[in-house]
């Protein structure tokens, strides 16, 4: 069976050949037989022989022009190529910068292919479309590393009747070729699109993947994404969308296929686009504040503020300002954080936060900090990992594969949108229990860099940095004198300068 069930029953040259001259033959017998049958003597038969003849001719010839002479799927049964979606032509949505990035590390010598991770909505697919495009304008300029027109495929949703394999890439890029014996589909597929300098981007990558490992399920995929993450000498450039890394059978770091998360829209970007989106339903009661304050709630999630917009359209006064200042549970304000924390955590990810998990304790720790800490950060936060201490390096790793923590030198930070979810899942079912776990964290939090201001020389820029912090998590804890005292001890002066 091929691809999506489709049968492969292809015909030599000579059996065409020996069908063609059958089916004339035929052709010709029949044409007597019925000339037999109206008494038409072009040959030594009659009525009673030419009726049967001309019937069987008849009949066999019309058997014959039934059969498919190349029995094959449609070129493209899955829809798989195709283009980029129409919003990728709005500039507006990304960055200039960011596609220019990209593109610059697309290009260099080192780099094989680029994977665009990131959660739900998050952009993906958008900046690979204006990748696209971006390709197809420098060439229209005669600029640029690409000579080959880029193609865009669209792996197709997961569905359990097929499979989608490199073959299935094979058979959409080149139709009428024969691919029954080649072993190796994996290097044939590289080497097709390796044929020119050109970019192809491979969009909803994870739906190859198993999700619990984000290894590719698929063998010869699994091979073809080995050969593209070690081969240093491709001239084409692969660019996937993944909610995150795919892996192979190779276990090693990403050499030549590199990981670019994407975040969401930067504070400019993001209020730029909320702004516009806002100006589209008539709601121009929104000062700067409230622009940075959603735009900081959500880390300029793109669907997010979409969702923001819907949500502020139904309003009686589209207020943008009076909508944010009710942050009552139960309030439209709150239950957008908690829509979007619910919808962009996808069902695939809850296995892995389910209650008394290591991850989701770690969930749980990060919260409470508005800063990227190290792990150490997070030790003195929650009782379990007392005894799951050694589990926690592995389960901060898992929580950056998937998305849900931003990364940088070490240090973690939950993303903003699940900042309001993990905020609620200290103690389920219990708003004033859950409030008081949340006190005791921020105590927690507190001690920690009151501990830590004795790691560094006094009068220094780092010290001041973590009473700061101490009095931060110490007003949230209800204990404003004390924040207070920590504050008038050594960092107002510097404050106020």
């Amino acid at each position: 069976m091929g691809t999506a069930g489709y049968s492969h029953m292809r015909l030599s040259i000579k059996q065409k050949v020996f069908l063609s001259i059958t089916a004339l033959l035929l052709a010709v017998v029949t044409g007597l037989g019925i000339l037999g049958a109206q008494g038409i003597a072009v040959l030594p038969v009659g009525w009673s022989t030419g009726v049967p003849i001309g019937l069987a001719g008849a009949a066999a010839f019309f058997a014959l022009l039934a059969i498919p002479l190349n029995k094959r799927p449609p070129a493209d049964p899955l829809g798989i190529q195709g283009l980029p979606p129409f919003l990728a032509l709005d500039s507006s949505k990304i960055s200039n910068e960011a596609v220019e990035a990209i593109y610059k590390e697309l290009i260099r010598n080192d780099v094989t292919g680029i994977v665009l991770t990131g959660i739900y909505g998050a952009g993906t697919t958008t900046l690979a479309g204006q990748i696209y495009y971006y390709v197809q304008e420098q060439q229209r300029k005669g600029k640029g590393y690409f000579t080959g027109p880029p193609f865009w495929f669209n792996v197709p949703s997961r569905d359990p009747n097929t499979r989608v394999s490199s073959r299935t890439f094979l058979e959409v890029l080149k139709p009428d070729a024969d691919f029954d014996k080649i072993s190796d589909t994996a290097s044939k597929l590289l080497e097709i699109l390796n044929d020119k300098k050109r970019l192809i981007i491979f969009n909803q990558f994870e739906n190859l993947l198993d999700i619990q490992t984000s290894h590719v399920e698929d063998v010869s995929m699994r091979q073809w994404l080995d050969k593209v993450n070690n081969n240093q000498n491709c001239q084409c450039r692969i660019l996937i969308t993944s909610h995150f890394y795919p892996r192979g059978d190779d276990r090693g770091s990403p050499l030549h296929l590199v990981e670019y998360p994407v975040e969401g829209l930067g504070r400019a970007e993001g209020m730029k686009l909320l702004r516009d989106l806002l100006q589209k339903h008539g709601i121009i009661r929104a000062t700067e504040l409230s622009l940075c304050k959603v735009i900081e709630q959500c880390g300029g999630h793109p669907r997010a503020l979409q969702q923001l917009e819907a949500s502020l359209s139904v309003t009686p006064d589209k207020d943008l300002d009076k909508f944010i200042r009710d942050q009552s549970v139960g309030s439209s304000w709150s239950q957008w954080k908690d829509d979007i924390a619910t919808q962009f955590l996808e069902p695939s990810y809850r296995p892995t936060l389910a209650r008394g998990t290591v991850q989701h304790e770690l969930l749980l720790a990060l919260c409470i900090y508005r800063e990227p800490v190290t792990l150490n950060a997070v030790l003195p936060i929650r009782d379990a990992f007392r005894n799951t201490r050694q589990d926690i390096p592995g389960a901060a790793l898992e929580l950056a594969r998937r998305c849900l923590t931003q990364v940088s030198g070490g240090r973690y930070k939950l993303h903003p949108i699940f900042v309001t979810y993990a905020l609620h899942h200290f103690v389920e079912n219990d708003t004033n229990a859950n409030s008081e776990a949340r006190r005791q964290a921020h105590e927690k939090a507190a001690a920690y860099y009151k501990n830590e201001v004795n790691t560094y020389p006094l009068q220094s820029s780092e010290r001041r940095h973590l009473f700061i912090e101490a009095a931060w998590h110490l007003l949230q804890a209800g204990h404003i004198q004390e924040a207070y005292n920590l504050l008038d001890a050594e960092t107002l002066e510097y404050l106020l300068k």
